[in-house]
C-alpha cells in the first residue's frame, strides 16, 4: 500500500529536483567562469534594446561590445547604471575575480 502512494510522489518529486539542482549548478558555473575570465578591451559600441511585455510596460536590455584585445568581440550585459558609465571609445578591463569590466581610461 505505501508502495501505490510512495511511487507516484518520487517519479514526480525527482525529476523536479533534478531540474531545479541542474539550473542552480548551471548558474553556478556561469558566475565562476565569469569570475575566471581576464581581459582588456575597446567599447566598440553600446546598444540599448526595448522589449514590450504588456500594454504599458516595457523591459531595458543593456549592453556593450567590446573589442578584446587579440581576441576578437564581446558583448557584455549590464545594468542600466553601470551603461551609463560607459562610453564608446572606452579602455576596458575585466579582472580576474571580478563579475564586470571597469573603465582602465577614457576614449583613446
Amino acid at each position: 500500500m505505501k508502495l501505490v502512494i510512495f511511487l507516484p510522489l518520487l517519479v514526480i518529486l525527482i525529476p523536479m529536483f533534478l531540474l531545479v539542482f541542474g539550473f542552480f549548478f548551471l548558474i553556478v558555473k556561469l558566475v565562476v567562469k565569469a569570475k575566471q575570465d581576464a581581459w582588456t578591451g575597446t567599447v566598440l559600441e553600446k546598444v540599448h534594446n526595448t522589449k514590450r511585455i504588456e500594454h504599458n510596460r516595457f523591459e531595458h536590455f543593456y549592453y556593450l561590445v567590446v573589442g578584446i584585445d587579440g581576441a576578437g568581440e564581446r558583448k557584455i550585459g549590464l545594468s542600466a547604471q553601470m551603461y551609463e558609465d560607459f562610453q564608446k571609445g572606452d579602455r576596458i578591463e575585466k579582472v580576474k575575480g571580478d563579475v564586470y569590466p571597469k573603465k582602465i581610461t577614457g576614449k583613446e
